[in-house]
C-alpha cells in the first residue's frame, strides 16, 4: 500500500504522468519476494482447463493496483472496499466484493529484473534503441506471426486476421507474415525474422512465460512452438524490434521462476 500511497502523493505535488518499477523475483526459490512489491488479484471462480483439470481460485498477478488510483468519486482506490485485507476481490456473492473502477490515472511499466546485471542490459537496450538510427533499412519492417488462435469459434482465421490489421495501419513498413495459413510458421523463421532485422514484430498466439504457440486453420494441432530454448538462436545485436504479444494468456507473468512448469 505504501508504493501506491507514495505515487498518489507524487500525482498531487508533482504532477506526474508516468511510473516505473525496477524489479521482478529476488532468486528462483518456491517462496515468492520481491525487490519491488507486486499485487494480486483475488478471483474466486474455478477454471476448468480443456484437460479436465479445474483450478479453484485464480489470482491475478496485475500492476494495475499500482495505476488506479481514484475511484469513480476521486476517492483514494484501496481495492479493498470491504476492509477485508484482500484486494482485488472478486466472488459470486456480490456484497463481498470490491469494485475498483480499474481506469489508470497514470502509465504505469516495470522492468521485472532480477538482479543489477538485468538492470544494466536491459536499461543498456533502452538507450540504444531510444538513440538509434530508425532510418536503417532493417527497422521498416514489421514481422507478424500467427495462426488460428481460437478454431472454429469464428469464421475467419483470427491470429492472421489481427495481424494484418496491425499490418494495415503500419502501412509505410515492409510485412513479413510468418502464417500458419503460408506454411512458414516455426521456429526457424521467426528466429530469421529476428536476426534480419526488423522494427516491430507481432505475435498474435496463445502463450505462456516459456514461450509461444497456435493452431493451423481449423485446427487443435499445435504449431509454430516458440520457446525461451530458441532464444539462444538470436543474433540480431543492435537490431532490437518492440515486440507486442497479442492473446498470449501469461506471456507477462513474471512470478514464475525461470525453469517453470508452463507448456
Amino acid at each position: 500500500m505504501s508504493v501506491k500511497l507514495f505515487i498518489k502523493k507524487a500525482i498531487e505535488e508533482w504532477n506526474i504522468q508516468y511510473v516505473l518499477l525496477v524489479g521482478g523475483r529476488k532468486d528462483q526459490s518456491k517462496i515468492e519476494s520481491y525487490w519491488v512489491p507486486v499485487r494480486y488479484s483475488n478471483l474466486d471462480r474455478p477454471y476448468i482447463y480443456e484437460s479436465g483439470a479445474i483450478l479453484p481460485q485464480i489470482n491475478f498477478l496485475t500492476d494495475l493496483y499500482f495505476a488506479d488510483i481514484y475511484d469513480s468519486e476521486g476517492n483514494f482506490s484501496s481495492w479493498d472496499d470491504n476492509d477485508n485485507g484482500i484486494f482485488g476481490e472478486w466472488e459470486f456473492n456480490e456484497s463481498a466484493s470490491d469494485i475498483p473502477d480499474m481506469i489508470p490515472e497514470v502509465y504505469v511499466g516495470r522492468l521485472p529484473c532480477r538482479n543489477k546485471i538485468d538492470v544494466w542490459l536491459i536499461v543498456r537496450k533502452i538507450i540504444r534503441y531510444e538513440t538509434g538510427n530508425f532510418d536503417e533499412s532493417w527497422f521498416k519492417k514489421m514481422a507478424v506471426v500467427a495462426g488460428d488462435t481460437y478454431p472454429n469459434r469464428t469464421e475467419y482465421i483470427d491470429g492472421e486476421n489481427y495481424t494484418q490489421q496491425a499490418l494495415d495501419f503500419m502501412y509505410d513498413f515492409e510485412p513479413v507474415k510468418i502464417w500458419a495459413s503460408l506454411g512458414n510458421l516455426h521456429w526457424i523463421h521467426i528466429v530469421r525474422a529476428f536476426n534480419k532485422g526488423c522494427g516491430f514484430i507481432f505475435f498474435s498466439t496463445h502463450g505462456s512465460p516459456k514461450g509461444v504457440t497456435t493452431h493451423p486453420p481449423y485446427s487443435k494441432e499445435w504449431i509454430g512452438k516458440f520457446y525461451l530454448k530458441h532464444i539462444l538462436f538470436l543474433i540480431n545485436r543492435k537490431q532490437l524490434p518492440v515486440c507486442i504479444a497479442g492473446s498470449g494468456c501469461f506471456v507477462t507473468l513474471f512470478n514464475v521462476r525461470m525453469f517453470c512448469n508452463f507448456v
